[in-house]
Order: C-alpha cells, then sequence, then structure tokens
C-alpha cells in the first residue's frame, strides 16, 4: 500500500489532481491520499481536489469508500467559508458528477454550497456561478431564494462573460432544469 505520511497537504493535492488524468491506475494512490486526507483537518482545496479527484476517475467513489467520501465532504463542510470561489464550484460539481448523493444530508450539502456562493457573488465568475446551477440541477436539489439568486448573477452577467459554447449551454439546461427566472 502506498504511504502518504511523508507528505505535506499541498504535495497531496497536487499528487490527488494529477492521479485524476491517470485514471484507474491512479486509484490505489489516490485511496491512500484520500484515507490521509479524511484523516485530518484539511483546507478547503485539499478536500475539495480530492473529491474532485474520485470523481473524475471511474470506479475510485467505490473504491475509495463511503465512509472516507463522507469524511472529506463533511471536512469541505465544515469549512465552506473559507472555501474560495473555484473550490466551491468544483465541490459542487464533484459531489453532484460522482453521485455522493445518499438522502437528506446530500440535499443539505448542496443547499449549503449554493447558499455559501449566494453570499460572496461579486466573488464568482460566471462559469463558477453555472458549475454551481449546473450541480444543483442534476441532482434536483433545488432552494428557490438561492437557484433564483445564483441564476439572476448569471443572467445579469452573461453577456460580458467569456463563457465556452458548452458551458453555455450547460447553463441554459441547468436554467431549464430549475425553471430559474428569466430575466
Amino acid at each position: 500500500k502506498f504511504t502518504t505520511t511523508a507528505f505535506d497537504e499541498h504535495s497531496l493535492t497536487n499528487m490527488a489532481w494529477s492521479l485524476a488524468f491517470l485514471g484507474k491506475a491512479g486509484i490505489p494512490v489516490l485511496q491512500s491520499i484520500a484515507e490521509e486526507v479524511a484523516s485530518s483537518d484539511p483546507a478547503p482545496r485539499t478536500s475539495t481536489t480530492v473529491l474532485w479527484s474520485c470523481a473524475k476517475i471511474p470506479g475510485a467513489v467505490e473504491a475509495v469508500g463511503e465512509e472516507c467520501i463522507a469524511d472529506l465532504a463533511s471536512s469541505a463542510a465544515q469549512r465552506l467559508i473559507e472555501a474560495s470561489p473555484q473550490d466551491l464550484s468544483t465541490l459542487a460539481w464533484a459531489v453532484a458528477t460522482a453521485k455522493f448523493h445518499a438522502g437528506e444530508g446530500f440535499v443539505i450539502f448542496l443547499q449549503s454550497v449554493a447558499a455559501e456562493a449566494t453570499s460572496r457573488l461579486r466573488d464568482f465568475n460566471c462559469q463558477q456561478v453555472s458549475n454551481i446551477l449546473w450541480a444543483l440541477a442534476s441532482t434536483a436539489v433545488r432552494d428557490d431564494g438561492t437557484t433564483d439568486a445564483l441564476a439572476s448573477h448569471v443572467l445579469r452577467n452573461v453577456a460580458a462573460a467569456e463563457m465556452s459554447e458548452q458551458a453555455l449551454s450547460s447553463l441554459a439546461w441547468s436554467m431549464a432544469a430549475l425553471r430559474a427566472p428569466s430575466e
């Protein structure tokens, strides 16, 4: 088994990110990293990156295990206020993509990410907000006030944003799925 105790948190974050591009070959090392990070008090970027890597690699969520994933998500949830806009966007994407959801805790978690983003909307670009809206829409999690605030922010700023065609189509799908208000 790969031992991660000799690595600092920044190195573990970088390794987890890199492993996502190795695919299934990276799962054993990612599993060790996830266990190490879950047993510590990681910075939001670290738990977010590990969850993102698990979501990117097919089979990684199962290999890492539900308990470890829950510990990583719990760690991230406790420090949402410290998370950057990119971290919140990535966290929402990872949770929705990997289908980490299991009951009411999952809904509350995604609503908390969206609420934190809403409280700091001026710091978010359209792509980051669009990712959060996609995560909410793809998992059918909705909080009307929060969702409306996120959608309104994007709609006000989308003309000035440099978003790819894929991002714009994802945004349109998300807003239709959430039945977000149009302006």
